[in-house]
C-alpha cells in the first residue's frame, strides 16, 4: 500500500523507553528528555512562547470499565499536581473533572480514554491507553495554549506520542477504521472549510474553500478560491490511503496517519484526525474533522 501510496509523513524517531523497558514510543531529537522513577518527561522546543510538556508514565493495573477508567485518569492527573491544589477543572471551567470525556481505539488495536482539563492558564489532555488489563498515562501539558495536545489542530507533539505508544510488544490486532471512516467530515476556522466524504463503496470525495481580503492599489478585494477532489481509499491501521482519479501536481497519492475518537460532553461527536504535511513549509500538522450528522 505504501509504495503506492506514500506516507504524506513518516513517523520516525529516537525510540525511547520508561525506567521499566515496558513502555515505549518514539521521540524527535529536537525534543529533551528528563527520566523519572515512574515514568519519562518530555519537553518540547519553544515554539511562539509556549513549551508543553508531555509525561508517559509506567503501566499500571487499568479500571476494569470506562467510566473507571476517567476516574482513574483525573486521580492520576491531579496527583501529579502540587499537593492540595484546588485549581483542576473539568473543560470550561467546570468543577466536574469528566466534564469533557473521549474514547476511542488505535490503529493497533488498543483502546483509550481521555479528558480535557484546565489548570490555570494550562490546558491538559489526558490519556489513558489501555492495553488489555494494563493502562499506560500519557499526560500533556501545554501552558498559555492548546498547541501541542492531542485533541488540537496543528503540531503532532502528542500525536506523535500517541502513534508510536507500545507496551511489552503489544501484540498488535490492527482496528479496522474503515467503518468508523464511512460518511462526511467537515472542519471550519471562518475563513477555510474541509470537507470529506467517505462511502462504503471505497470512494471519496473531498472539498476545500477557503476566503479572504487582498488590499491592492488602495482597493479592498474579496477572494475566494476552492478545491475539490474525487479517488478511491484504503484503510489498514493507523493509515488512510488515497488515491485520486485525476492525480496533479498537487494531489497525488498518499497515505496518512489517522485516528478517530468519540467526545462526550453536553452532546456527543466523533472526531477523526489525520497528519498532512504543508505545502509551503513542508512542516507536518494535525487537522481534525468533526462528523455529520
Amino acid at each position: 500500500m505504501l509504495a503506492a501510496a506514500p506516507l504524506s509523513w513518516q513517523l520516525k524517531g529516537t525510540q525511547v523507553t520508561t525506567p521499566s523497558q515496558r513502555v515505549s514510543f518514539l521521540m524527535p531529537p529536537s525534543w529533551s528528555l528528563t527520566t523519572y522513577r515512574d515514568g519519562v518527561a518530555i519537553r518540547t522546543p519553544m515554539v511562539n512562547g509556549v513549551q508543553c510538556e508531555i509525561l508517559v508514565l509506567e503501566p499500571r493495573a487499568a479500571a476494569a470499565t470506562e467510566q473507571g477508567q476517567w476516574e482513574q485518569l483525573a486521580l492520576l492527573t491531579k496527583g501529579i499536581l502540587p499537593a492540595g491544589d484546588a485549581d483542576l477543572r473539568g473543560e470550561y471551567g467546570s468543577s466536574d473533572l469528566l466534564h469533557t470525556k473521549r474514547r476511542g481505539k488505535s490503529g493497533a488495536g488498543w483502546s483509550f480514554v481521555g479528558l480535557v482539563l484546565e489548570w490555570g492558564s494550562t490546558r491538559i489532555d489526558p490519556w489513558l491507553a489501555v492495553f488489555g488489563n494494563q493502562a499506560v498515562p500519557v499526560i500533556p501539558f501545554a501552558p498559555g495554549g492548546t498547541n501541542c495536545l492531542l485533541s488540537h489542530q496543528g503540531r503532532v507533539d502528542a500525536a506523535t506520542v500517541f502513534h508510536s505508544l507500545d507496551l511489552d510488544r503489544f501484540p498488535a490486532a490492527p482496528a479496522t477504521y474503515r467503518e468508523p471512516l464511512l460518511g462526511s467530515w467537515f472542519t471550519s476556522d471562518g475563513r477555510t472549510g474541509v470537507l470529506y466524504a467517505s462511502a462504503a463503496n471505497g470512494h471519496y470525495v473531498d472539498v476545500a474553500a477557503t476566503s479572504g481580503t487582498i488590499i491592492e492599489s488602495g482597493q479592498i478585494y474579496d477572494v475566494f478560491s476552492s478545491f475539490a477532489g474525487a479517488g478511491r481509499y484504503f484503510v489498514y491501521g493507523s493509515l488512510v490511503a488515497r488515491f485520486p482519479t485525476t492525480v496533479s501536481s498537487t494531489e497525488k497519492n498518499h497515505s496518512n496517519f489517522v485516528r478517530i475518537y468519540e467526545e462526550q460532553s453536553s452532546v456527543t461527536n466523533v472526531v477523526e484526525c489525520e497528519i498532512h504535511v504543508s505545502s509551503i513549509d513542508g512542516s507536518p500538522y494535525e487537522i481534525c474533522l468533526w462528523k455529520s450528522t
